[in-house]
C-alpha cells in the first residue's frame, strides 16, 4: 500500500512523489498523519488516522476509479480503466488537512525482437528497442559470463559479441513485479555465405 502523508500544520499540503503503475493493475493508497510533539521537538507519525473522514477525489475519472477498501476510508483501492496517462489523486480530511499525489499509468514493456544472432566480430553491434513500461529497468544475463556485452540507454539495448556462445537477457521492469521480458542472444562464427536476391 502506498501512503499519502498529512502533516498537522496550518494550510500545509504535503505532496507524495509521483507513483508509477501498470494501466491494468490495481493499487492501494492510504493516508498517514503526523503530529508535532512540542516536548520532544519533533514530528511523530500517528499510529492511526482511521477516525478521520477522508474524501478521495481524482482530476480525471476517465483514467481510473477510486473504491473504498473495507469499512475504513483512510485506505482505498485505485482501479485503472486501461488507458495510459497521468492523473492526480487528492485526499482531503477538512481542517486544512489534505494531500495529493500524481499517478502515472503506463503500458507493459515490450521489445522489438525476442532473439538475436550475431557474428562473432568486435565490429558487430545488435540493437533491441524497449518500448512502454515504467522506464525503470534492470537487465541481467542468465549466465555469469555471457558471450556478449550489453547496455541500455534511451530505451535501446545495445549488444556486442565477446565470444561464441549463447545466453538469455532478462529485462525486468522494477515497477511491475511480474513483468520480465527475455531476449535469446546467440554469438556464432560464420560457417558459410550465400547470395540473397529478390524473387519475381
Amino acid at each position: 500500500s502506498q501512503q499519502l502523508n498529512f502533516r498537522w500544520k496550518e494550510m500545509d499540503v504535503y505532496p507524495f512523489p509521483s507513483l508509477l503503475s501498470n494501466r491494468e493493475s490495481s493499487m492501494r493508497l492510504s493516508v498517514v498523519g503526523y503530529g508535532r510533539c512540542e516536548s520532544e521537538g519533533q514530528e511523530l507519525q500517528l499510529d492511526s488516522v482511521s477516525d478521520l473522514t477522508v474524501k478521495w477525489t481524482t482530476d480525471n475519472d476517465k483514467l481510473l476509479r477510486i473504491e473504498k477498501s473495507g469499512r475504513e476510508n483512510d485506505e482505498v483501492v485505485i482501479k485503472p480503466k486501461g488507458t495510459a496517462g497521468a492523473v492526480k489523486i487528492h485526499a482531503d480530511c477538512g481542517h486544512n488537512l489534505k494531500a495529493s499525489t500524481e499517478l502515472r499509468l503506463f503500458d507493459k514493456a515490450r521489445i522489438s525482437q525476442s532473439s538475436l544472432v550475431l557474428w562473432n566480430d568486435p565490429s558487430v553491434k545488435g540493437e533491441v528497442r524497449v518500448e512502454g513500461g515504467s522506464g525503470h529497468f534492470v537487465i541481467k544475463s542468465s549466465t555469469i559470463d555471457p558471450p556478449f556485452h550489453h547496455s541500455l540507454l534511451n530505451g535501446i539495448i545495445k549488444i556486442s559479441p565477446r565470444s561464441v556462445g549463447s545466453s538469455l537477457l532478462r529485462i525486468h521492469d522494477q515497477c511491475i513485479d511480474e513483468s520480465v521480458l527475455e531476449i535469446r542472444v546467440k554469438v556464432t562464427d560464420i560457417q558459410q555465405i550465400g547470395i540473397d536476391a529478390p524473387e519475381y
